[in-house]
């Protein structure tokens, strides 16, 4: 989902630029922006359930849903 950890899109492109080099060092501290297209990462999660543990930051409901829909096949 996104991005792996570490990874993102540099500061330039997110402004529409094209940077010249395709991977770069980041020497600037991530500050939570978010710079993915929402066209890119279409969805909305509605459950008709809670869930069993408290689900407190993004990567908290990815891990969810991952561990929910293994237990389900």
């Amino acid at each position: 989902m996104g991005y792996q950890p570490g990874f993102r899109a540099s500061w330039q492109t997110t402004l529409g630029a094209e940077p010249v080099e395709l991977v770069a060092d980041n020497d600037r501290k991530w500050s939570g922006d978010h710079c993915m297209a929402p066209e890119a990462v279409p969805g909305v999660l509605f459950t008709s359930f809670r869930p069993e543990v408290a689900l407190e930051s993004i990567p908290d409901v990815a891990n969810y849903a991952r561990d929910y829909w293994d237990r389900r096949q």
